[in-house]
């Protein structure tokens, strides 16, 4: 048995979750409003405390506003800070894709790539919540091409009319998936995924996109990025591809090889069970178990000391990011 903090600071409350400023929040607040939950802190912080605390109970899962000294507190990278406790608790932070963490007892990693040890764990993004899957019945047809992600990553090539031209004239349209609104599946018959961006934010991105797609029951396209490549276990997984002829040889694959597409669709739909929301849940409950175990073992912690290497790391911080040319 474990008890748990997830910090949420007002603020974060007050802009997004005004519900949640109660003495008693509702997991059912968060759990009934899918479409609410679309930045990181929603989907690490507030989606997982409503989900384990449905699970448990909130006497056990508690949302606080700031981590207190001695107990075992969750905190994303964005609040991981004094002003939050992060020094006084046994901190678990999500790092989310974000640069190193400055201070925390356990990270957790979002890409299944990571090099795991005693201080860091990887714990697989939750799927998309209030995902609606493609409608089987469309069969294996090819109508709509989606770009899901941030229209910041939308590659230039996809913005062109020869791109576009080249998709209608194999009866394709192209669609955008963008800012948040990623739910809705049920009429798009392939994915597509790009981002360009520098390689040590690739090396934090999640897989989200990947297991996404199995759970919509839709084949994707993707550019090589470690997550996918650490999921991928056979060619059914995803295509690869990396500019426009690539990506429109493998639409073209899918529309003149409807085995292909089926066998694709069939590959998610076992590839989907490791992922699915009980499992996850799961992952979280071994790893709060193992850190409430390892806050007993620890005792008090050192609060001076902590604040230090919380400032030493800050610079560090601003070192790494002007090397590796970090931008997100």
């Amino acid at each position: 048995m474990y008890e748990v903090d997830f910090v949420l600071p007002r603020r974060h409350r007050e802009r997004f979750w005004p519900e949640l400023l109660c003495a008693t929040p509702s997991p059912r607040v968060v759990l009934d409003s899918p479409e609410r939950i679309v930045g990181g802190v929603d989907a690490w912080i507030v989606q997982t405390w409503a989900i384990l605390a449905q699970k448990h109970g909130q006497e056990r899962v508690r949302l606080v506003e700031r981590g207190e000294a001695g107990a075992l507190c969750v905190f994303h990278y964005d609040h991981a800070t004094l002003r939050n406790g992060v020094h006084l608790s046994y901190s678990v932070v999500v790092r989310a894709d974000r640069p190193p963490v400055p201070l925390a007892d356990t990270v957790i990693e979002q890409n299944p790539a990571v090099h795991e040890n005693r201080r860091v764990r990887y714990i697989p993004h939750w799927p998309q919540p209030g995902l609606i899957p493609r409608n089987r019945s469309r069969g294996g047809k090819i109508e709509r091409l989606a770009y899901v992600g941030s229209d910041m990553y939308l590659p230039a090539y996809m913005q062109t009319a020869d791109f576009k031209d080249a998709l209608a004239a194999m009866g394709v349209e192209f669609v955008h998936m963008l800012n948040g609104n990623w739910r809705d599946h049920s009429t798009v018959d392939v994915l597509v995924a790009a981002r360009d961006v520098p390689a040590c934010v690739l090396e934090v991105k999640p897989a989200s996109k990947l297991v996404n797609a199995w759970m919509a029951g839709v084949p994707i396209i993707l550019n090589e990025e470690p997550a996918y490549e650490a999921l991928r276990e056979s060619p059914a997984d995803y295509l690869s591809a990396h500019d426009a002829r690539t990506v429109l040889s493998a639409v073209n694959l899918l529309v003149s090889d409807p085995e292909t597409y089926a066998a694709m669709v069939a590959n998610g739909d076992k590839r989907k069970v490791d992922y699915s929301p009980e499992n996850i849940a799961s992952a979280w409950d071994d790893l709060l178990l193992d850190c409430s175990r390892r806050r007993r073992e620890n005792g008090c912690v050192d609060k001076s000391r902590r604040m230090i290497c919380y400032w030493l790391s800050k610079l560090y911080n601003r070192v790494w990011i002007v090397m590796r040319r970090w931008h997100d």
